[in-house]
């Protein structure tokens, strides 16, 4: 698996992707509602082991939150994106 670079806007959301986002404090795990079970679960498990090795030196630690699109919780998604 290799980590890609998207561009910050809400078309990266699309229900095919599993995305990690960096906002420096927050750390954001989103998967769209098209990923299949056991790619889901790979993904989500390496980006959560990327994002915090990245985050690894920070202080204050970022807060990691993990969603699914559909989610009540994916908007703060959307809303770190604009």
């Amino acid at each position: 698996l290799r980590v890609v670079g998207v561009p910050p806007e809400e078309v990266a959301l699309n229900p095919q992707h599993v995305l990690g986002m960096d906002s420096f404090s927050h750390l954001f795990l989103w998967s769209g509602e098209r990923t299949t079970p056991q790619l889901d679960g790979d993904l989500r498990d390496f980006l959560v082991d990327h994002l915090l090795a990245q985050a690894a030196e920070r202080a204050p630690q970022p807060v990691l939150y993990s969603f699914r699109q559909g989610d009540s919780g994916a908007r703060f998604v959307t809303h770190q994106l604009v």
